[in-house]
This record gives structure tokens, sequence and C-alpha cells, in this order.
């Protein structure tokens, strides 16, 4: 186990990682001289990862977090020094901009009047440009597949408040009425963190992989995520157990005559 944790601590935890196989050659940059070779058949998984860079948080928590990090380190050796920067750099005057791209127009949506029925996207009886010039008037009918102009569709939330908006934590209690909620279903004093718990569980029984859990959970580093795998093991022992258990039962049984027909 501890083998394929080292091989896969490359990828850093990266939820889609780029998988590589074929041959792993050391150069010497001086000479040009082959200095080791080694094929990834011969590596765990016949492959080698390297993380995807994803950007969005959304997509790739773990490289996410790196390019944070790395947007830090260059903040502050650009302020305080290092990074081959001289340190003498924090007596200079410090602006920090703000700087925000043209925008090309309104957005292209999907509208409809009171009764339900579609209507144009952005009717004007005149040319509204903008000014960049874009022209900001739109008489198509968007249609669901037509992804190229309108932005993508918003993800439904499954939980929401009295008025339809985004739960809290200050207000998470007293909108769901969770204390009573549980205490009716038997479970007084249960606490909501608790399903993310059984959630990350119930995943790990399933076969999902460290990446998986990680993605799933939202965290950067592998600890938590062996931590469930560790128990989905445990079950697996049970289950195991349980099963060389009736096995045997079976095997004394037979042994014993039970379960034959006697001959007459």
């Amino acid at each position: 186990m501890f083998d394929w944790l080292d091989h896969v601590k490359a990828a850093a935890g990266c939820s889609h990682p780029i998988r590589l196989s074929g041959e792993v050659a050391t150069i010497d940059r001086a000479t040009g001289r082959l200095l080791a070779s080694v094929s990834t058949a011969d590596l765990q998984d016949g492959e080698i990862y390297k993380p995807c860079g994803n950007r969005h948080h959304a997509v790739c928590p773990s490289c996410a977090r790196t390019y944070q990090r790395d947007a830090y380190q260059l903040v502050k050796a650009g302020v305080a020094g290092g990074k081959g920067i001289p340190a003498t750099v924090a007596q200079h005057p410090a602006v920090f901009g703000t700087f925000t791209a043209p925008s090309f127009g309104p957005v292209h949506t999907q509208r409809t009047d009171r009764a339900g029925r579609r209507i144009p996207c952005r009717p004007r009886r005149h040319p509204q440009p903008c000014p960049h010039g874009v022209s900001m008037r739109c008489h198509r009918t968007h249609a669901d597949d037509d992804r190229p102009r309108l932005m993508p569709a918003p993800v439904p939330l499954a939980f929401t408040g009295a008025k339809g908006a985004v739960l809290r934590r200050s207000n998470f209690q007293s909108a769901c009425k969770w204390r009573d909620s549980v205490a009716t279903a038997g479970l007084p004093g249960f606490h909501f963190h608790a399903l993310w718990h059984t959630g990350n569980t119930l995943a790990s029984r399933t076969g999902a992989t460290l990446a998986d859990l990680m993605a799933r959970m939202g965290h950067a580093s592998t600890r938590a995520a062996l931590i469930y795998q560790h128990t989905a093991r445990e079950r697996d022992e049970h289950i195991a157990d349980g099963l060389s258990s009736q096995i045997k039962q079976t095997k004394d049984r037979a042994r014993s005559g039970h379960g034959q027909r006697k001959k007459r």
C-alpha cells in the first residue's frame, strides 16, 4: 500500500490526473548520456501520474490549491523579496491594482412570457451598440442546445430556504427545523456533519479511488481520504469473515450428512 502511495504522490491528490505510459529516461544535460531508463509497465498501475493543473476549485480542488499557493508566493516575493528578488523591494512603494477585462455586451439568455412561452432573447427597436461596438440586440429565441451563445445553465439547489435562497450556516438550523426533525426521526442530538461522514464511508465502499474521495470531500490532503478507505477495508474484512463462517458451516453440515438424501 505504501509503495502505491509513493507512486501516486507526484499527482498531489489531483482529481483528474494525467496518465502517462512508456519509457522514463534520465539524461545527463551536460553530456547527453543516458543515465537510467524505466518502463512504466514495471511500475505500479503500469502508469505514472501528473497533476491536471486545472485552476478551478470545482474541477480539481488540489490543483486549484497549488495554483493559489503559487500566486501567494509570487505576490509575497514582489512585496517582501525572495525567489530571486532582493529584500530591498520591501522599501519601494506598493500599488495593488485591479484590472477588469472589457465587457462584450449583455449575456444571451432564455426568456419566457407569463404563459411560459419562449420569447426573443433581447429585442430592441433601434440599434444599441455597446462602447466597444458590439450590438446589444438579439432577436433569436434560443433553444436549449444553443450553448455557444448561452451561459451554462445554473445547477439547481437540492435544499433551499423558504424563499428559494441558498441555505447558510447562520440560518440552517431555524430554516430546516433540524432539531425538531431529528427528534421526530428518533435521532435526538444527531448532527448534520455526520451525514458527511456517512456519505464518504458509503462512497469508499463502492470502490471509489483515493482521488475520487478527495474530490468529494474537497480536501487537498490524502490523510482524511485514507481514513475512509481504512474503514472500508475493515468492513471488507468483516464481510470476508462472515463468508468464511458460512462456508465452514456448509462444509460441517456436508460432513455430518445433513442435507443428503437417504437411500431407500
